[in-house]
């Protein structure tokens, strides 16, 4: 947890792009909208060009 709290980062205000779990973690990780990324509910998988 030390090395979390040194290392990380803390965001002090966070708009998600999307209100469901995944989509919103998918444009997380790869910094795109939905729209881009395709993932639009949860279940829907990420596609391979952003691994």
């Amino acid at each position: 947890m030390d090395r979390l709290c040194v290392e990380g980062v803390r965001l002090a205000r966070h708009y998600s792009q999307a209100a469901p779990c995944a989509p919103g973690r998918a444009a997380l990780y790869t910094g795109t909208y939905q729209m881009n990324n395709r993932v639009v509910a949860n279940g829907s998988p990420l596609a391979e060009r952003f691994d």
